[in-house]
């Protein structure tokens, strides 16, 4: 006749997992900060297509680290190495933040940089009117992040640089200004054309006032205008010509013969 497996007695069974396995707590802090890293990771995505390695290595690695915990915790291991896997673990949850987080902040960073330089940061404001408060913002959560980029050990400084950043509000105003990019394109192409009449008609009445300031001087101190200086100028420079005494003329006609007849004398 078969027989029923033994079982545990009842309070060993009922007992919680806190008397069955040290450090409950920060398994549990564990799985929070895996959450958020997850989350960090999926909305990076939304902006970096190829999201770069280093976060979801992270991920791996402390995946790693609890199962070595877990073994340890098994067989007997001490507190302490348990411990010690436990919060490298967390921390490997935090790194897997900030990497992800980082990603997308030098991806949002770049398009800035592209929509200001090329286009202009006038023609942005004009479309997207919350892009300073927006800059401001990711301004201050960029030099935070890049303050503890080269530091991966520092865990407190990580711990504050990640929990520093609204990645969500940051992930949104990005995607606003995105969907506004062709808009800030035509107006920029506006505004410079605007720009450049502008410059051209300053530049017509610049010389319109010049030429007529030439004329005014021209005419005080020559006392004609400009139009006829070089006909005047012509005649001046031309020497003037001597005049030459010219014979005068004789009257070569012969004299018209009187027609009064003379009385002839009586003759004797």
């Amino acid at each position: 006749m078969a027989t029923e497996p033994q079982r545990g007695s009842q309070s060993e069974h009922d007992a919680p997992i806190s008397d069955q396995f040290p450090f409950p707590e920060i398994l549990r802090d564990i799985q929070k900060e895996w959450n958020k890293a997850e989350s960090a990771i999926k909305r990076s995505e939304q902006i970096v297509k190829d999201l770069s390695v280093p976060a979801i290595s992270e991920l791996r690695y402390a995946g790693r680290r609890i199962v070595d915990a877990l073994d340890s915790a098994s067989h007997g291991g001490s507190e302490e190495r348990i411990k010690a896997l436990l919060e490298d673990a967390r921390f490997c949850c935090h790194r897997a933040q900030h990497d992800a987080i980082d990603a997308a902040m030098a991806k949002i960073g770049i398009d800035i940089e592209n929509l200001t330089s090329k286009l202009s940061f006038e023609a942005v404001i004009h479309v997207y009117p919350k892009f300073r408060d927006f800059y401001t913002s990711f301004a201050v959560a960029r030099k935070k992040i890049v303050a503890t980029r080269e530091n991966r050990d520092d865990r407190n400084g990580i711990y504050e640089a990640i929990t520093a950043v609204d990645l969500p509000a940051l992930v949104d105003g990005y995607d606003e200004l995105m969907a506004v990019r062709p808009l800030i394109k035509s107006t920029s192409l506006k505004l410079k054309l605007g720009s450049s009449v502008g410059l051209i008609v300053s530049i017509c009445a610049i010389l319109t006032a010049a030429f007529a300031g030439l004329a005014v001087d021209w005419s005080k101190y020559f006392g004609h205008s400009p139009s006829a200086a070089p006909a005047q100028i012509e005649r001046r420079d031309q020497p003037k010509k001597e005049a030459t005494a010219q014979p005068a003329k004789v009257d070569r006609t012969p004299a018209p013969q009187s027609t009064r007849r003379v009385p002839s004398s009586p003759t004797p």
